[in-house]
């Protein structure tokens, strides 16, 4: 069955991203892309689940297929993804219907029952501004949500501090029966992923070699 879905992307500078539209249009039940407008919402969310909305450039409804956002600080955070159907002008509009109307490039809902009248006519139409309040009462769209969590500040901030203790004449002094050892071996390996991110492949390469160091030759090849 196919199915709306959105994927976060995290790019080199921690307070960058991207989240991807990977929605499965024109199969099954989901309209073809170019039948709906998109907007994506995206927040920080606290520990009680209240949203912080952030900016997000919606300007192509159309056609965008990936939104770049920035976040302030790592944690949860939120997308939603609001599909909305075309206006059509075949279709019996009732009180609080949700369109796209992609001559103007914007998005209304219905106020008063209606066929085929124009979303111009604000008798039965009103133009949309605030997108987080049809996320829910509304119909003819579908809201899909994402929550993921946000690491790559804490991420970086491990990587340096295990490049600070690597750097200082860094030798292996865990023995392999030491529980903690693979442990600690992981959250290297991760910190010099970290790194490799940050553009430091150096840093990155010390961390491995670091690691390497603990392991026997037959297990580190």
């Amino acid at each position: 069955m196919a199915v709306y879905q959105l994927k976060y992307s995290q790019e080199k500078d921690v307070k960058k991203g991207n989240i991807i539209d990977f929605s499965q249009y024109g199969i099954d039940d989901i309209p073809l892309r170019a039948e709906v407008g998109n907007i994506l919402l995206f927040s920080e969310n606290d520990h009680e689940g209240t949203r912080t909305y952030l900016d997000v450039n919606n300007a192509d409804p159309a056609a965008v297929m990936s939104w770049p956002v920035e976040s302030n600080s790592d944690g949860w955070h939120q997308a939603t993804l609001l599909s909305v159907n075309e206006w059509n002008n075949a279709q019996n509009y009732v009180t609080g219907d949700v369109v796209y109307d992609e001559l103007v490039n914007k998005f209304y809902k219905c106020i008063t029952d209606n066929t085929n009248i124009a979303t111009s006519n604000t008798i039965y139409w009103q133009e949309v501004s605030d997108f987080t309040t049809i996320q829910q009462g509304h119909t003819n769209l579908v809201v899909t949500d994402y929550q993921f969590t946000i690491t790559s500040r804490s991420a970086l901030c491990v990587a340096n501090k295990f490049y600070d203790v690597i750097s200082e004449d860094f030798t292996c002094n865990l023995t392999l029966d030491d529980a903690a050892n693979p442990l600690n071996m992981i959250a290297m390996l991760e910190a010099a992923k970290s790194k490799e991110l940050d553009n430091k492949p150096d840093q990155a390469d010390q961390i491995i070699d670091a690691v390497a160091g603990c392991c026997p030759q037959n297990e580190a090849a």
